[in-house]
């Protein structure tokens, strides 16, 4: 005689049946738009585009997604031009007010017991870890298989500062600390950096 189970062990076994629920990036829309240089870029954009690979990463290591901060964008938006101006990749300096990150989160007004702050540089174009030839007009670059190499987008920077912040023991620590509830990214522009333009990225996180 077959043993019978009962309706909920039933069901159990194929809930365990179940394949895990994968961590997907939230949609961005226009990400893939290339960035404009200078004071054209969407803030907005950006800083969503960076979050949802923020987001992304700590949905895989088990952690629950951090929340869009408008104040904590514009605040990182003002350290990232501050930094460019300057060209100076620093925590310790900023604007009038938000000279340091304590500063910084207390500007935000957001009720914050722990805050940390990621910043990088990234060039106007899409030249990080590869050979590059120069053309024969200004801001013309090649590949080592001469394609043209383009602009970044919204996309491709996001991308990149968020791998190489993943890449490095305290970056990666403060994208994934478990008491971090807000975040907010910006960016500032260097004209007359390498390769025609650098971006100066921050992201500042509270909880």
């Amino acid at each position: 005689m077959r043993p019978r189970l009962s309706l909920a062990v039933l069901l159990l076994l194929a809930l365990r049946a179940l394949p895990a629920t994968a961590c997907t990036m939230a949609p961005v829309p226009g990400e893939a738009q290339p960035l404009p240089n200078g004071a054209g870029v969407d803030g907005a954009r950006l800083d969503a585009a960076i979050r949802a690979r923020v987001n992304l990463a700590r949905c895989r290591a088990g952690l629950g997604a951090l929340a869009p901060s408008s104040r904590l964008q514009h605040i990182a938006e003002a350290q990232g031009r501050w930094m460019a101006e300057r060209r100076d990749l620093t925590h310790d300096g900023g604007p009038q007010g938000l000279a340091s990150l304590t500063e910084r989160l207390a500007a935000s007004g957001l009720p914050y017991r722990m805050g940390a702050e990621n910043i990088a540089t990234a060039s106007l174009y899409r030249v990080d870890g590869i050979t590059v030839y120069t053309g024969a007009k200004p801001c013309q670059f090649r590949d080592a298989n001469r394609r043209p190499i383009p602009v970044q987008s919204y996309a491709s920077l996001a991308d990149e500062v968020v791998a190489h912040w993943l890449a490095s023991p305290p970056h990666r620590q403060n994208i994934l600390t478990p008491g971090l509830r807000w975040t907010g990214a910006g960016a500032g522009f260097d004209r007359g950096g390498a390769m025609c333009g650098t971006f100066y990225v921050a992201q500042d996180f509270a909880g």
